[in-house]
């Protein structure tokens, strides 16, 4: 019966209605979803990835009588052949009998046009939607459907819905709503080799740098900006003060289109030498110890046994600064020490001429030095001291060793 009052009034309003393009659109404002998001440096998908698109009509302006009756898909080259399949039907929003059918082909018995894959609305439900009139409600239609990318890089994977009208794909006969197909993506297969990649990982010392170049893509933008000499282009340099985790993220033909790599920042090592004062007399030595890194080198190399190891023996002619730097995963540190180099004393005892009488004794003063000490004790009136007496029973020859900063020097007097 509503089919009869359609045309009776179309037929009361208009008279006789011939076919038309004029309207052409006639779907409402139109949206859709997408899962998983095409690549977003690249606009692309990898091989093999199963796409789902939801979209979503809202209003149809029923033009020339048009109620909507196909919503066709149409899909690029790119996408794997037979993979395209309807999963959520458009909820039928006439009110009355229909539903909506997925057909891979729909020929309208108005025009004759076939039309497909996609969801169409079938009156009748007799799995035939080409031989009856569209869904005449009004509100939002959504449908999904869902594809998997081809193998072919480069293709397109473009997917466009057209919203028809029963005029263009069933039996009304005003073709007013042929439709304007809506574009959900125009995406590419991405080649799976087109991978963007960066690295090896860094270790720098503080104050250091290093040179991270990206691969894969055609431009490229990092973050975070911090310790880096640029964020856009295949190289930049980072000088980071602490360890940093940089991400770049490329455009242009990747998938995936992003890369970490971290720039790790060894400390520099803090190297010491023992002991902390280093005193010996002209012609001695003093072993010098570094600690603190695993390899050291030692300068300059006058009066030392080696110029590489954690100890060396010093014996410098004159007073001389050592540097040593001791190296921890590329990473120096310094330390210095000085050795000093103290003379020896030159000692003298007067007076020059020491002759005495069986029973008498002698005064020996000792110069030169800032203390003494004598030797052998026999006949002497003490053993310490610049100047002693001395009284021997026989002729006896006495040393005296007199002793500066450290450093001993000796005389003889028979």
């Amino acid at each position: 019966m509503r089919f009869l009052l359609r045309i009776l009034f179309i037929s009361t309003l208009f008279g006789s209605i011939a076919q038309s393009d004029a309207y052409g659109q006639c779907a409402g404002a139109q949206s859709f979803t997408v899962n998983p998001a095409p690549n977003g440096g690249g606009n692309t998908y990898l091989p093999g990835t199963v796409v789902t698109y939801c979209y979503t009509m809202n209003g149809y302006s029923q033009a020339g009588t048009n109620w909507v009756d196909g919503f066709e898909i149409l899909m690029g080259s790119g996408w794997q052949a037979g993979s395209l399949v309807g999963t959520v039907p458009p909820g039928n929003l006439n009110g009355g009998g229909g539903q909506w059918m997925w057909s891979t082909s729909v020929t309208g018995s108005a025009t004759g046009q076939t039309n497909g894959p996609g969801y169409f609305f079938d009156l009748f439900i007799d799995g035939n939607p080409g031989n009856d009139f569209g869904d005449m409600g009004s509100g939002v239609w959504t449908l999904c459907f869902q594809a998997t990318v081809g193998n072919v890089p480069g293709a397109s994977l473009s997917v466009t819905v057209n919203a028809m009208g029963d005029g263009a794909i069933g039996s009304w006969n005003n073709n007013s709503c042929p439709g304007v197909p809506f574009t959900l993506s125009t995406a590419t297969v991405a080649s799976s080799s087109t991978i963007v990649t960066v690295g090896p990982p860094a270790t720098i010392c503080p104050g250091a740098n290093t040179t991270l170049t990206a691969t894969g893509a055609t431009s490229y933008t990092w973050a975070p900006a911090t310790g880096l000499s640029a964020t856009t282009g295949a190289s930049v340099t980072a000088s980071p003060a602490a360890t940093t985790t940089y991400t770049v993220t490329g455009t242009g033909g990747c998938n995936p289109c992003t890369a970490t790599v971290t720039v790790t920042v060894s400390p520099n090592p803090t190297v010491s030498i023992a002991p902390a004062t280093a005193t010996i007399c002209a012609g001695g030595n003093i072993a010098l110890t570094a600690s603190g890194a695993t390899a050291y080198s030692w300068s300059p190399a006058t009066g030392l046994s080696a110029t590489t190891g954690a100890t060396v023996t010093a014996s410098p002619a004159t007073t001389t600064t050592y540097t040593v730097t001791g190296t921890t995963n590329g990473c120096t540190g310094t330390a210095t020490r000085t050795v000093t180099v103290n003379p020896i004393p030159t000692v003298t005892i007067s007076p020059a001429a020491t002759t005495i009488c069986a029973g008498g004794n002698i005064a020996l003063t000792a110069n030169g030095a800032t203390t003494y000490s004598w030797s052998p004790g026999t006949g002497l009136s003490a053993t310490t001291g610049a100047t002693v007496t001395a009284s021997p029973a026989a002729t006896t020859t006495y040393t005296v060793t007199g002793t500066t900063n450290g450093c001993n020097g000796t005389a003889l007097r028979p």
